[in-house]
């Protein structure tokens, strides 16, 4: 392959669109961390998206599994309160609790 100017200059249009369109995406960079302390093990999940708060869940437990079944759980609950708009976590708000 050929990376010369004559390249660049023949597919500009096509490289700028490319660009152009990657920065447009979102990137979301999740990191899960495990770890261990004797009979204690944790599971982290860290969800980082720009422009917004990172999301992170954990849990712990005797069994790496486990915990990260929670911790998922966990990660899928706050991802679900922040799916809904303002006006719908006002109302929830409002509910009677039981």
């Amino acid at each position: 392959a050929q990376w010369g100017g004559e390249v660049l200059e023949d597919n500009h249009v096509a490289f700028n669109t490319s660009v152009a369109e990657a920065m447009d995406r979102q990137l979301i960079l999740n990191i899960v961390r495990l770890s261990e302390d004797g009979d204690v093990r944790r599971v982290e999940i860290v969800l980082d998206v720009p422009r917004q708060a990172s999301i992170v869940a954990s849990a712990e437990g005797k069994w790496f599994a486990t915990c990260l079944a929670q911790a998922l759980d966990r990660l899928d609950a706050q991802l679900q309160k922040a799916k809904q708009t303002p006006k719908t976590r006002a109302r929830r708000a409002q509910l009677p609790r039981r």
